[in-house]
C-alpha cells in the first residue's frame, strides 16, 4: 500500500484510482475523473485479502488462475502497453504473465513505447535481454525511482496536466453563441450514453 499512501499523503492534484477485479467499470470511472492515475492491482492486494474472488497471486496453483475475474484488467494491461510508456514495479520482469503481455506485442509487431522495469536486484542477462525487447530495467529501488521522478519532473511540470482547461464536445462546434460551455453532466451524457455522428 506503499503507493496509496504516497497519493493521500500528498498535494498532487493527481488522484489515484486503483482497479482490481473485472466488473469496476475502469473506462467509464477514468472519463469522470480527469486527473485519475489508473492503477491496476493485477496479483491482488493485501487491502482485498478477504475477497475470494480475487485472492493474491502468490502460489504455482493460483499463478494457473491468475486471470479469474481479472481478465479485463489484463485486456486494459494489454491494450495500454500498445500506447503508453509502462514502469513494471513490485514484479519481476520474468514473470510470467508480464512477460506473456510483452512478447504478444513483440510476436504481432506492434510498435511501442519503452517500457520500464524497477528491479535493483537484476542481472546483467536480463538487462541486456530485456533491453534488447525495449525492456530497461532500473536498478534501483522503487523509492528511489520515485524520488528520481521527482527531482527530474518537478512539481511545476507534474501539475501542469491538472491545470489544463478540460475541452468541450464535438457539438459545440455547432453553437451559433460564443463563450456557450456544455455542463458536466451533459459532457458525460454525451460521452457515455449516445453517439454522436457528424
Amino acid at each position: 500500500l506503499i503507493i496509496e499512501q504516497a497519493y493521500k499523503n500528498s498535494s498532487t492534484p493527481f488522484k489515484l484510482m486503483p482497479f482490481y477485479k473485472d466488473g469496476e467499470g475502469i473506462d467509464r470511472k477514468l472519463k469522470h475523473q480527469p486527473n485519475a492515475v489508473p492503477f491496476l492491482k493485477i496479483h491482488g492486494c493485501i487491502s482485498k485479502v478477504d475477497d475470494t474472488a480475487i485472492p493474491l497471486i502468490l502460489t504455482p496453483e493460483q499463478y494457473l488462475r491468475y486471470s479469474d475475474n481479472r481478465r479485463r484488467l489484463y485486456e486494459v494491461l494489454r491494450g495500454w502497453a500498445q500506447d503508453y510508456c509502462v514502469v513494471f514495479a513490485g514484479y519481476s520482469i520474468g514473470d510470467q504473465h508480464i512477460a506473456q503481455i510483452i512478447m504478444d506485442l513483440e510476436d504481432q509487431k506492434i510498435s511501442r513505447p519503452r517500457y520500464y522495469s524497477i528491479d535493483p536486484f537484476a542481472i546483467d542477462y536480463d538487462v541486456r535481454y530485456w533491453g534488447d525487447r525495449k525492456v530497461e530495467i532500473l536498478r534501483c529501488t522503487f523509492q528511489d525511482f520515485l524520488e528520481e521522478l521527482d527531482r527530474q519532473v518537478g512539481k511545476n511540470e507534474a501539475s501542469l496536466v491538472a491545470t489544463l482547461p478540460r475541452s468541450d464536445h464535438s457539438i459545440t462546434k455547432f453553437y451559433t453563441t460564443t463563450n456557450l460551455h456544455i455542463s458536466d453532466n451533459l459532457s458525460i451524457f454525451l460521452t457515455d450514453e449516445v453517439d454522436h455522428v457528424i
